[in-house]
């Protein structure tokens, strides 16, 4: 009898049925979802974003990440203007 283990993320605790991939490491796991989560926040510079747990819907955890992340967008600088002739 062949027993299988589910794997879980170590970060968000989101079962494997739960998210599209997750990766496998010696001492933890980590979802697709947590990683996209790091590279946006490494990609941008941004504040810590919290990744919903595994009790949190799929649906509301989307919404909650893209709010999130929303919420760090820094804000777009207005063109600077730069007429030589006034110089």
């Amino acid at each position: 009898m062949t027993t299988t283990q589910v794997l879980t993320c170590s970060f968000c605790g989101k079962p494997q049925h739960l998210v599209d991939k997750i990766i496998v490491g010696p001492n933890l796991n980590i979802c697709n979802e947590c990683v996209e989560s790091c590279a946006a926040i490494l990609n941008e510079n941004a504040d810590p974003i919290t990744i919903p747990n595994a009790t949190t819907t799929e649906e509301d955890a989307k919404q909650s990440i893209k709010s999130q992340l929303k919420s760090t967008e820094k804000p777009k600088e207005e063109p600077i203007n730069l007429d030589i002739d006034k110089l």
